[in-house]
């Protein structure tokens, strides 16, 4: 990915994805390629969809999507994917809010992994060094841009419409 202006993923010798590195790694075309790229790899929650916005996880919790795949019908299982640098510490009893369950603290010196449990899978998280090492379950929140949607059965990428969100970059071009 550092070298490369274009990047091929093969799976078995088929063609997954060609693109550049950063537009593979940030939208990945299956979840092979989602799982394929970045270390850690993507973490993986298997779920079902619901109704339009509303994805049940493994664990009996509910995650509600902001904006729901229009091309998709309810009551399908789906696999939601987010990188391990896009999971954010959340305030304890924020709505939506998940349970992130700490098994392991990986000291990288710049940040941290946390190994341990989420919706019932394993899942790792980047924590950055600014930020004290917790201990036992720390509450997360899994933004709604960062979130992949792969079909259970295929692997291929489920678009989900982009919602409106002020961000940092948009205050900032106001300014």
């Amino acid at each position: 990915m550092t070298l490369a202006d274009r990047l091929a993923v093969l799976d078995h010798g088929r063609l997954e994805q060609v693109g550049p590195p950063a537009e593979v790694y940030r939208r990945p075309a299956s979840r092979f390629v989602a799982g394929f790229l970045g270390s850690p790899s993507m973490n993986f929650l298997d779920g079902h969809l619901v109704d339009d916005v509303t994805v049940a996880l493994p664990d009996g919790g509910h995650l509600r999507l902001k904006a729901g795949p229009a091309v998709v019908p309810a009551d399908r299982r789906v696999t939601l994917g987010i990188r391990p640098e896009d999971i954010q510490p959340a305030a304890p009893g924020e709505p939506g809010s998940l349970a992130f369950s700490i098994e392991m603290t990986e000291e990288l010196g710049l940040g941290r992994l946390l190994h341990g449990r989420l919706a019932g899978a394993e899942a790792v998280m980047l924590l950055p060094a600014s930020l004290p090492a917790p201990t036992g379950s720390l509450p997360v929140r899994l933004p709604y841009p960062a979130l992949h949607l792969f079909d259970h059965e295929s692997g291929a990428r489920i678009d989900l419409p982009p919602v409106a969100e002020e961000s940092a970059a948009s205050i900032l071009r106001a300014l």
